[in-house]
């Protein structure tokens, strides 16, 4: 079976945004010009000095010498000179619950979420984002979380049949989502029912490996990304799989064996599956009490909704299972660089909705553990700007500064091929041509604490 692509009607939403999603109050000019700035354009590991970007209807419409522009009498200008001008961000694992995660998406500069947990209310948020009545990033959304019975998570749809998984899909699929979602109890002929259904409804399917599927059984058939490195350890393990290797949770990072790391690399590669590391949420998890009391007065937690911020300050695993993940982040760092060597299909994600990871701006830290992990700038940031176009069926539509690109764009203030901290130095945020500077994204952001 083949891998599913996103649905016709998914790809529209994603690459069909015009200017007129600014909404009523916030006019977006017809022509947004960034003049002499420097472009990096994601389509090639480089940097073009003194260009000029131009942007009309919310698209790319020229890129040239700034001495050769031809701007628009009555068009915005943006001052570029000593700043750089890169695609905006793609988080690729979300769980967006919240109207006020949207904003702050768009101030640390994501542009493209894809949502692992939906229900009506992610829909509302696309449908409102669509309509300019929201700022927030383009929404692609998985429905309801499927798992077996008992379901890991409240809330799951539990799905115990494989005729109850294919009426799932269906209902899935009518009710306008982008992709399903298995989790880790599903039974095998359950999950063998719902991956033959999504294809023939033509919605792909992504999520976790099924402890009774396993990773080798998810890797031949046609399940389009793992997420977490979920399950990879058990095929890292000196001895056979059995059983036991098979349920391995992350314990067995710590026994995983170096050695089997490329050549399981080179698999996943070869079969063109999508990992998403999420190395954040093993970070955060493992944080000691201390460390989690120093994150809680970092100044972009105040930004957070209080609700989630209360989550944040309950949640207290023991000390052993952190430890476990702690000590386990060697390993999985070690694969995701060996995913890299291999040329595996790689994807930035955060798992936003867990503890400790601020909306948008755990890109940034992201980032910079994919760059600690071994990867270059480039690498770390191909994997949340022109992977994800590619990943969604939309090569060159977003995630490059290219005439004809959707105009998701940052513009910061120093190179970030030379270090991806500078990623998170912006200067100002288009999303779907709207154009909004730091400091009016800063002023929206203490609106909206303020009105918590």
């Amino acid at each position: 079976m083949s891998r599913q692509t996103l649905t016709l009607a998914a790809l529209a939403t994603l690459i069909g945004g015009s200017a007129c999603e600014a909404g009523p109050t916030d006019p977006v000019p017809t022509s947004i010009a960034f003049t002499d700035v420097f472009v990096v354009p994601m389509d090639v590991a480089d940097v073009q000095p003194s260009r000029t970007v131009l942007v009309r209807e919310g698209r790319i419409d020229w890129i040239g010498p700034a001495s050769e522009a031809r701007i628009d009498p009555d068009a915005l200008v943006i001052d570029g000179r000593g700043l750089y001008l890169m695609p905006g961000l793609a988080d690729m694992h979300v769980h967006t619950w919240r109207q006020a995660d949207q904003l702050l998406y768009i101030a640390y500069g994501v542009t493209v979420v894809r949502n692992m947990w939906g229900t009506e209310t992610q829909l509302e948020f696309r449908r409102r984002i669509e309509a300019g009545e929201l700022v927030g990033p383009t929404i692609v959304t998985a429905g309801p979380l499927m798992d077996g019975s008992p379901a890991f998570w409240d809330g799951s749809l539990i799905v115990t049949t494989p005729e109850g998984a294919r009426q799932a899909v269906r209902d899935q699929a009518a009710r306008g989502y982008d992709f399903v979602k298995p989790y880790d109890r599903l039974p095998a002929p359950v999950y063998d029912a719902l991956v033959d259904e999504a294809a023939g409804v033509g919605l792909p399917v992504a999520g976790h490996v099924p402890i009774d599927v396993g990773l080798d059984a998810v890797i031949q058939g046609p399940q389009v990304s793992v997420e977490h490195l979920n399950r990879y350890s058990t095929l890292l393990q000196a001895d056979p799989p059995d059983s036991a290797h098979l349920r391995l949770g992350e314990s067995g990072w710590l026994t995983a064996d170096a050695a089997l790391m490329p050549p399981l690399a080179d698999r996943l590669a070869g079969d063109g599956m999508w990992s998403v590391p999420t190395l954040i949420l093993w970070e955060r998890f493992g944080m000691t009490a201390a460390e989690r009391g120093a994150f809680m007065a970092r100044p972009e937690v105040r930004l957070v909704h209080p609700g989630l911020r209360q989550q944040w300050t309950d949640f207290a695993p023991s000390p052993q299972v952190a430890d476990l993940v702690r000590r386990g982040q060697p390993a999985r760092s070690a694969m995701v660089r060996a995913l890299q060597d291999a040329g595996a299909r790689l994807l930035l994600g955060t798992d936003v909705g867990n503890p400790f990871i601020v909306p948008g701006a755990g890109m940034h830290a992201e980032l910079a553990l994919l760059v600690g992990a071994g990867l270059s700038p480039y690498e770390a940031l191909s994997a949340a700007t022109r992977a994800p176009a590619r990943f969604l069926a939309a090569d060159g539509s977003f995630g490059v500064v290219r005439v004809g690109a959707r105009a998701d764009l940052i513009l910061v203030e120093a190179n970030p091929l030379d270090d991806v901290v500078n990623a998170s130095r912006i200067s100002g945020v288009m999303v779907r041509g709207q154009w909004f500077a730091a400091a009016e994204l800063r002023r929206r952001l203490e609106e909206q604490a303020a009105a918590f």
